[in-house]
């Protein structure tokens, strides 16, 4: 012990190897900038001007943009039932895409009319080079029918949903509301970074053509020669070129219609003699075409009044801030402009920028906060100068950070805000290291100009290795694949420009400005001890001193010391392994705004849907903490590829709730309590659909069954759907093998129809025309695109009998009865078929509540299906969605962290030019594991991704004091000629402070984030108790670890070379 105290107390003024340091440290890059302080200065104002132009012009969102290349092949076969446009269509289509390239998953949905298949290519494909090679395929698709418009490929975003939705509401007819919703959706589509505006809940304009079955009967004219007379009467045609007198001219045939009168007098036959109009044998009017949506709002809990909703899509790269506020800027402008009647309200939901302003001021204001404390405790550590000096340099690392995110073309976001706040402890160790070895060379006597040679010679090695340890931490994520990995992906760059910002600010500019802000100290000033010297960290010196020394001498202190760590960490590992502690991927954020989503059962018409909706609604009037909002009937949610779809059976119903500040209760815990209380709504199922934080994901239980038959399938979808219903924790049990009402089958009779001289596609086209009507033409009027709408009189056809009583008119223009032609029968259907890789599957979706993770749940129902054996051969039972997410994305990560370990491994081997050493290093690691389960345990938190990200980041931090650790252990053994137990005490004692200091400092940094959002607080909680557990007991292990695989051979050399001189 004396040794040590000799040894603190000698002037290095005559210290050779301190000499030999400043004069080689002024001839290297780090002392060509450090001794010309004007340069520095001019980098300065270039990294100050650079750092807040890029602040200003970086787009702003909240999570980072995932684009995964996704398309929609759509194919529209009108009146074909779900069977037919399976067999017909999508089997065609998928047929042809088999061979496509990087295809990550290929599913698809056959309802009737309707053929949709969604490619999911890989996340590395090029989207450009994928739609164009998957219009290349759609396009050799041949045989498909003639009624069928064209396959149509539609590129997707994965995250392609409304950023805002307004809602009019005022004394307005439907047309009025129309044309006003119109008028808006125009205006907000003109502005830059908006690709879409849809209008929800208005009545489209349509000219319908009611034909009179007995005036068709009477003059022997077919439905078909009606719609093609008036399809070939509204024309405008080019005809070619004709040359005149050495002059071309284009030619076109005109005849467009310019109004309902322009309609009504089409001409359809003149058989008799004597023209005969439209309008002779069809009541012709102009009307809004019947309700297929119903949308309409309620305010401060009134009753809902019908509106018009326009939701607002950006376009890929968009800035949701500034396109939202531009949105919100226009509205305000109309209704000054009495655009927008003063009589009719706006109202907001859904506003998604709400939410990103919300996070990126949790995560600024809590790096602000950490900043400030950060600042005082290097004060209260150090001295004014040296904390203001620190402070300056986070800006500074930020600013670099802030130019390089934006010259890639990044955006500021959540994640990337996360990174800054978390790099802050991380950047500040460096600053730390460099200004307290500042310090301490002053104190020793040294000017300023040399305590800072000495400090970044003594210290750039360790700094450099320690930066890129961290580094090294983090870049392996961007291995990680899919939705996760593009997710991911800001961070390690972020974090990576981040921290070499730092090592360049630390070695460059804090050197040189500690020259010039310190250089007139006196040095009996440096001779005082700072205040937290003074009241703390010496008296915790001298402590640690004589522990530890006592410590490394106690060799049954040792054993016992190592087994009950080795025991801890044991039992640490068998927790997360053992599934003791629950895992869940991304936890549910606490928002503004909700959704309720009604499914009745299918064939249920809007008036039903309505009825049950409206139970909804008078249960939210008497809600305190729903400050409004709106519902949509006959249209399911807006999130996913299949937005636009209409169904009566369909609603939601969008909330928007009081705000955070104003409620007791989280958004999700008001769900789960509205869940409780529609519980008794039988009729229909109603779920409650909660957002978590992080990508998209698939839903928290997804269980997938494939195969052929379809009364199989339907078998095992009804065993599934009884095995998760009676599973404790689960909720919202759903799945998309739907029975539709009966279809009404009409079996052709191929020899009747050719006795009758009609072919299938007449009769088929007759029949749809009829009882669904068909579009004949579109007719221009005042901008305005207006269908006309051929179908029979409705009151005709109100049954069966009715319908096979129908007449259709053959070529010879004779009557034949329908009765005659086809057998019709009621046979089961199921409203929709679905693919996934081209087998035929069913999915069946569950929530889970709070207390409950996916994981668990999954694991006691495929127990339940092995014990009862329900899959029979030639068929799959298999589980994705959150499951599935957390086993593919903490398998690569898992591998991620392998590779980091791998590469900081690769770095300390350089560093130390030893195995030996990196070892000691790494036996640290197991520790901070230790410090995270007992933080988990106590929070009764689930491992989830943050908590993952908690421990990536503590590997490097833990990594980092080690190397400095170790780093000063060698210095003293090769400088000061210490023995390894002393050289390993002194490193302890005189880095204690910086080690203490490097700790506090990240945990300052990361403790705001925990009472930011759910899912800042896992990361917080992981860095917190990790790092806590770590740096305390690294500096008992790190001592006992070196002197055992290290100290016998430093003696043994020492003692040769003495034995040789």
């Amino acid at each position: 012990m004396d040794n040590i105290n000799n040894q603190d107390n000698k002037n290095s003024s005559h210290n050779p190897f301190t000499e030999q340091a400043i004069a080689k440290t002024k001839n290297n890059i780090f002392g060509f900038f450090i001794t010309r302080t004007r340069l520095v200065i001019l980098m300065l104002i270039a990294i100050i001007f650079g750092g807040i132009l890029a602040l200003t012009h970086i787009p702003r969102e909240s999570d980072p943009e995932v684009k995964i290349p996704i398309a929609i092949v759509t194919t529209v076969y009108p009146g074909a039932s779900p069977a037919d446009i399976e067999n017909l269509i999508t089997d065609e289509i998928e047929n042809k895409l088999e061979n496509l390239e990087d295809v990550k998953l290929i599913t698809s949905t056959s309802k009737t009319g309707v053929s949709s298949i969604v490619i999911e290519f890989d996340a590395s494909a090029n989207l450009d080079d994928s739609i164009k090679a998957l219009k290349d395929k759609v396009n050799e698709v041949t045989g498909l029918p003639d009624e069928a418009e064209d396959p149509m490929v539609t590129p997707i975003r994965a995250n392609d949903s409304p950023i805002i939705t307004f809602s009019l509401a005022g004394d307005l007819s439907d047309a009025q509301l129309k044309q006003l919703g119109e008028i808006i959706q125009d205006d907000l589509e003109k502005i830059p970074g908006i690709s879409e505006v849809p209008l929800a809940g208005t009545r489209q304009r349509e000219f319908l053509v009611t034909v009179d079955k007995t005036s068709l009967n009477r003059l022997q004219i077919s439905l078909g020669s009606v719609v093609a007379a008036i399809s070939m009467a509204n024309v405008d045609m080019p005809l070619g070129n004709l040359t005149i007198d050495s002059v071309d001219y284009n030619l076109r045939a005109v005849a467009k219609f310019t109004s309902l009168e322009d309609l009504k007098k089409v001409v359809i036959t003149n058989k008799t003699g004597t023209s005969i109009l439209l309008s002779d044998i069809a009541k012709v009017e102009d009307h809004f075409a019947d309700k297929q949506t119903v949308s309409r709002i309620s305010i401060a809990g009134q009753p809902v009044v019908n509106t018009v909703s326009l939701q607002v899509f950006k376009k890929t790269g968009g800035n949701i801030l500034n396109i939202v506020d531009s949105a919100k800027e226009r509205i305000v402008e109309m209704q000054k402009e009495k655009i927008i009647p003063t009589n009719v309200a706006v109202e907001i939901s859904n506003d998604f920028s709400f939410f990103i302003r919300e996070d990126l001021n949790n995560l600024g204001r809590s790096g602000i906060q950490a900043t400030i404390l950060i600042f005082i405790l290097l004060f209260l550590a150090l001295s004014i100068k040296e904390a203001v000096i620190s402070l300056a340099a986070i800006p500074l690392t930020f600013l670099i950070t802030f130019f390089f995110l934006n010259a890639l073309g990044y955006t500021l976001n959540s994640l990337s805000l996360f990174t800054l706040v978390l790099s802050l402890g991380l950047l500040v160790d460096s600053f730390i290291i460099i200004l307290e070895g500042i310090f301490h060379n002053m104190r020793r006597g040294y000017n300023s100009l040399e305590a800072s040679l000495i400090a970044v010679s003594h210290y750039h090695k360790p700094l450099i290795s320690g930066i890129l340890t961290t580094v090294a931490a983090f870049v392996p994520m961007l291995l990680v694949s899919g939705i996760l990995g593009e997710y991911l992906k800001v961070l390690p760059i972020t974090i990576t420009i981040t921290l070499l910002s730092a090592l360049f600010v630390s070695l460059i500019i804090v050197p040189a400005l500690s020259k010039v802000f310190l250089k007139h100290r006196q040095i009996n000033k440096q001779l005082k001890h700072s205040y937290l010297e003074r009241f703390l960290t010496d008296r915790l010196r001298a402590w640690y001193k004589i522990k530890v020394f006592n410590f490394l001498a106690n060799r049954k202190a040792k054993i016992k010391f190592a087994i009950i760590i080795l025991v801890v960490f044991l039992t640490s590992l068998g927790l997360l392994i053992g599934n003791v502690i629950p895992v869940k991927l991304f936890p549910e954020v606490n928002l503004e705004f909700g959704f309720i989503n009604v499914e009745m059962p299918i064939g249920t018409d809007l008036e039903k849907t309505e009825a049950v909706v409206t139970e909804i609604e008078n249960y939210l009037y008497n809600r305190s903490d729903v400050k409004s909002f709106v519902t949509t009937i006959g249209q399911s949610s807006s999130f996913g590829f299949d937005r636009s779809s209409t169904n009566e059976h369909l609603a939601n119903l969008s909330i928007n709730f009081t705000d955070i500040d104003k409620r007791e209760k989280k958004s999700y815990e008001i769900g789960e309590e509205i869940r409780k209380d529609l519980s008794y709504i039988q009729e229909g199922k109603i779920t409650i659909e909660s957002i978590s934080s992080g990508p998209p994901t698939g839903a928290p239980i997804e269980a997938r069954i494939s195969g052929h038959d379809l009364v199989v399938l339907d078998k095992l979808n009804n065993q599934v759907i009884n095995y998760l219903s009676e599973t404790e924790g689960v909720i919202n049990v759903s799945s998309n093998q739907n029975a539709s009402p009966a279809d009404l089958t009409f079996t052709l009779n191929r020899e009747a129809l050719a006795q009758a001289g009609l072919s299938v596609g007449e009769v088929s086209g007759f029949l749809r025309t009829a009882i669904f009507g068909v579009t004949a033409t579109e007719i221009s009027i005042n901008n305005e695109d207006i269908n006309a709408v051929v179908q029979l009189d409705q009151n005709t056809i109100g049954s069966i009998e009715e319908i096979k009583n129908l007449s259709i008119i053959n070529n010879l223009g004779q009557d034949v009865k329908l009765s005659r032609l086809a057998d019709f029968s009621l046979e089961a259907s199921l409203a929709t078929l679905r693919h996934r890789d081209f087998q035929r599957t069913v999915t069946i979706n569950a929530d889970v509540k709070p207390d409950f993770t996916a994981n668990d749940i999954v694991n006691e129902i495929t127990k339940k299906i092995a014990k009862d054996n329900i899959t029979p051969k030639g068929y799959t039972i298999s589980f994705g969605g959150e499951v599935e997410d957390i086993q593919q994305s903490f398998s690569e990560l898992w591998n991620a962290m392998i590779i980091a370990v791998l590469l900081i491994l690769t770095i300390l081997v350089l560093q130390f030019n030893s195995f030996k050493t990196p070892l000691v290093i790494f036996i640290t690691l197991p520790l901070m594991l230790i410090g995270v389960v007992v933080g988990m345990l106590l929070i009764n938190l689930p491992f989830s991704f943050a908590v993952f990200l908690g421990l990536i980041s503590l590997t490097g931090i833990v990594v980092n004091d080690a190397i400095v650790l170790i780093d000063k252990t060698r210095r003293n053994i090769k400088e000061k000629k210490m023995l390894p137990r002393d050289a390993v005490v002194d490193a302890g004692d005189s880095r204690l402070q910086p080690i203490l200091l490097t700790s506090i400092t990240t945990i300052i940094g990361v403790v705001p984030l925990a009472l930011a959002d759910e899912f800042w607080l896992g990361l917080s909680i992981s860095v917190i108790f990790g790092l806590s557990f770590a740096t305390i007991l690294q500096l008992f292990v790190i001592p006992m670890v070196f002197l055992q695989l290290e100290g016998k051979n430093i003696l043994k050399e020492r003692q040769n070379n003495q034995d040789l001189h």
